[in-house]
């Protein structure tokens, strides 16, 4: 990880923006009608945010974030393409890995990474 106290303030601010894209998004569709070309805009809206956190955390050299963001991204480009569906189920893994990462930048040790790595990857593989 950097030590570049200015650049890692700036990390933890635009983090805090797409933690919060990602979660008000998935809310949003949890809550949506089938109007697919909306659903089709929001699910852009989360791979946008998943792909810059990952950027960002590669930038900063926080490997769990990014290799959070990375399998949400994954996710989301499968819902995308049409080979996964953003059921309740991979909801409640892509919160999960949300929560994770809310854990990892606020310092917590604990953080059970590599357990969301693999939900995320079951996700994905369905």
């Amino acid at each position: 990880m950097t030590d570049d106290q200015e650049l890692l303030t700036l990390y933890a601010a635009e983090a805090a923006e797409h933690l919060g894209v990602l979660n008000e998004t998935l809310l949003r569709l949890e809550t949506m009608g089938s109007d697919d070309k909306e659903r089709k805009k929001q699910i852009e809206a989360l791979g946008r945010a998943a792909h810059s956190l990952k950027g960002a955390s590669r930038v900063v050299g926080i490997s769990p974030v990014e290799k959070l963001a990375h399998r949400m991204e994954s996710i989301f480009d499968g819902v995308q393409a049409g080979k996964l569906s953003l059921d309740a189920d991979i909801a409640d893994v892509l919160y999960d890995a949300l929560d994770t990462i809310q854990e990892v930048l606020s310092g917590d040790e604990s953080a059970d990474v590599e357990g969301v790595l693999s939900s995320l990857e079951g996700a994905i593989s369905g």
